[in-house]
């Protein structure tokens, strides 16, 4: 599924760099198991790929998936669909 990068937040509550340099950038998720690294791309920047630290858990939303990994939480929008 295709996402909408929408911020990225340090566990203390920071803003991360990252959420400074791809928030609004489209993602696909390509692993998000709990216990294992989140994996996702950039599918329109050449296909860079993100690996994260272990995922420790999600909350999925009818619109947003908020993910937190040891050491970030990240918060994405489902891309609407055409």
């Amino acid at each position: 599924m295709t996402y909408v990068l929408h911020s990225v937040r340090n566990r203390d509550g920071s803003i991360n760099e990252r959420e400074l340099r791809r928030k609004g950038h489209r993602v696909e998720i390509i692993n998000c198991r709990e216990g294992e690294k989140m994996l996702f791309s950039y599918p329109d920047d050449d296909d860079k790929f993100v690996q994260t630290t272990r995922v420790i858990g999600t909350m999925d939303y009818p619109d947003v998936l908020k993910v937190f990994t040891n050491n970030s939480i990240y918060t994405f929008r489902k891309e609407a669909s055409e």
